[in-house]
């Protein structure tokens, strides 16, 4: 397995634990993240944490179940508001 397919797969088990600073411990210091439903860019992984992630504390966890690399499906989420 490659380090970028661990960093993938850790990253997601550290989302369903909402440990959000180790989900994001191996993004590079200046990154672009765009949630299009909100019309947001992050540009560092502290905003991303701080502004989007936060907004997940307190939500069920989420039902995640992957197919195909084309595709993941998301059985279950939190709504947010902006």
């Amino acid at each position: 397995m490659t380090a970028n397919v661990e960093n993938y797969r850790a990253g997601h088990e550290a989302f369903n634990r909402r440990d959000f600073t180790a989900m994001t411990q191996h993004y590079a210091p200046g990154i672009s993240w765009t949630d299009h439903a909100q019309g947001r860019t992050f540009g560092t992984p502290e905003e991303f944490r701080t502004e989007f992630l936060a907004g997940w504390l307190g939500c069920p966890r989420t039902s995640v179940s992957r197919t195909p690399a084309t595709s993941t499906r998301v059985g279950r989420s939190c709504p947010r508001s902006p």
